[in-house]
């Protein structure tokens, strides 16, 4: 399981909450816009979405330039993400999930969907691994404390 409880993986359970198809976790602002670019231009247009995929992000707070949205659960509602695939990356929380990509299965956890957390976690036998994402390599006491719920 990821856990970055300030924004990143509350980011993301709201943007699945809100109907979002997929969050492309992306190591770099380049990365990221190379998934749009590779899938932009030439995708075929979900009916009813705005356009291809969506950018989304931030580096030490603050949303990327030229990018759809920011790291603020609040700007990732049903409007803006219903059906939208986003590419993600994040100072912290998508650092984290790259480097679970080995996993058979990645939860994400926040205090947002704790209780889904608590359910799949309770329900299967697997060994459980938490990674806590932190603040710039440092330990977070955010992270620690939903770690111990």
């Amino acid at each position: 399981m990821v856990i970055d409880a300030l924004r990143a993986t509350t980011t993301v359970a709201y943007a699945l909450k809100n109907g979002a198809r997929s969050i492309i976790p992306c190591e770099s602002i380049e990365k990221a816009k190379s998934q749009r670019d590779s899938d932009g231009d030439s995708a075929e247009l979900v009916p009813g979405t705005r356009h291809g995929l969506l950018l989304g992000g931030e580096r030490g707070g603050k949303q990327i330039p030229g990018f759809d949205l920011g790291n603020s659960p609040s700007e990732w509602s049903h409007e803006v993400v219903a059906d939208q695939e986003i590419a993600f990356t994040t100072t912290n929380g998508t650092q984290a999930l790259l480097r679970c990509t080995w996993a058979d299965r990645i939860v994400t956890g926040a205090f947002a969907n704790l209780q889904a957390v608590v359910d799949i976690l309770t329900a299967e036998s697997l060994p459980v691994h938490l990674v806590c994402a932190g603040t710039e390599g440092q330990i977070s006491t955010e992270d620690c404390l939903f770690a111990g719920a």
